[in-house]
């Protein structure tokens, strides 16, 4: 019998990867993707295509513990961006928007 540990992985990009393979990928990385720094204070919600001046984007929602850090995430969102887009190899996702 096999620990869940060895199979999280596999179980996590199956459920996620209905929604979207590029989150089931952030979700799953996170805290390589966001960094020491964010990694355990923030969480990946989804992602949503909206429509913002006539062109599609890509909306990634991202849970803050709390205001101060979703302050600073804020600050440091284009840092993040270009980590998911070298991540990925593509610009999966186009911007981002802090939930508390």
């Amino acid at each position: 019998m096999k620990p869940i540990s060895e199979n999280i992985d596999k179980v996590l990009r199956t459920v996620f990867s209905k929604h979207s393979k590029a989150f089931a990928e952030i979700m799953i990385n996170w805290p390589k993707v966001a960094g020491a720094k964010f990694g355990s204070s923030t969480s990946p919600m989804k992602i949503s295509n909206i429509t913002e001046k006539k062109v599609q984007i890509k909306v990634l929602y991202v849970k803050v513990s709390d205001s101060a850090t979703g302050l600073e995430f804020t600050y440091h969102q284009d840092i993040i961006l270009e980590r998911i887009a070298v991540y990925f190899g593509y610009r999966a996702v186009d911007k981002l928007r802090v939930v508390l």
